[in-house]
């Protein structure tokens, strides 16, 4: 059964787990001259933009021995896309190092990762949910497609009117409280449906997806691309 998903104050309810393991997080930001291509995009759709988002320091690779690795179709977990947002929209997030999170499990987030959902919720870019004692962030749990064009959404300055989302066979699994903003970013071009005509709103969006949908978001002047 479709669970109902209401919005208190742009914080939402509900999510799929998904943990990445057995990795080491590259130290540090990443500098061009640093940078090398991991060596498991080479197939990925999305190639050309994970190489330009990972050089920019937007998209965070992995190092394992020798080698780097993007894990291009692993799932996003919200405490790596509150990363992505925030070095996509070039926030310091040096200057939120005080805030203090309104949170029951910020002892769950990555040291890593705390800065940047400091930064994230901080500055309304990352919704929390609701657990009826209060809020938790859910640093590992992965972020869905409908998760994503809400975050995506609220950095849209424009408005269209468009049922190309509703074109899909599956958009009515979009979870109510998510369905404008979906149609919003789906009509932008921002998210897009798979080969099979499916759109697919709860499924976990991979790292991948997330390169394309960062990079057609920077393209498009509809969207914001940078706050300080």
């Amino acid at each position: 059964m479709k669970k109902n998903l209401p919005v208190f104050s742009g914080i939402f309810v509900g999510a799929l787990l998904i943990v990445l393991i057995g990795i080491f997080v590259l130290g540090g930001d990443i500098t061009a001259s640093d940078y090398v291509s991991p060596c498991d995009i080479g197939e990925s759709f999305a190639k050309n933009e994970i190489d330009l988002l990972c050089k920019d320091g937007v998209l965070e690779y992995f190092v394992r021995g020798d080698k780097t690795y993007f894990y291009p179709e692993s799932g996003v977990t919200r405490e790596y896309m509150a990363r992505a947002m925030v070095k996509y929209l070039g926030i310091d997030e040096k200057k939120y190092n005080d805030y203090k999170l309104p949170v029951s499990d910020a002892d769950m987030i990555s040291e890593q990762y705390l800065p940047y959902v400091r930064a994230a919720v901080a500055r309304g870019l990352f919704p929390l949910y609701a657990d009826g004692s209060g809020y938790r962030f859910a640093p590992t749990e992965g972020v869905s497609r409908e998760e994503a064009s809400y975050i995506a959404s609220a950095l849209c300055s424009s408005y269209i009117s468009s049922s190309k989302a509703e074109s899909f066979p599956d958009f009515e699994d979009t979870n109510e409280a998510f369905r404008a903003a979906m149609k919003r970013v789906v009509a932008y071009g921002i998210i897009i449906g798979y080969p099979d005509g499916t759109l697919r709103p709860q499924n976990i969006i991979s790292h991948e997806e997330l390169a394309l949908m960062l990079s057609r978001m920077r393209e498009n002047k509809n969207f914001i691309s940078e706050l300080k």
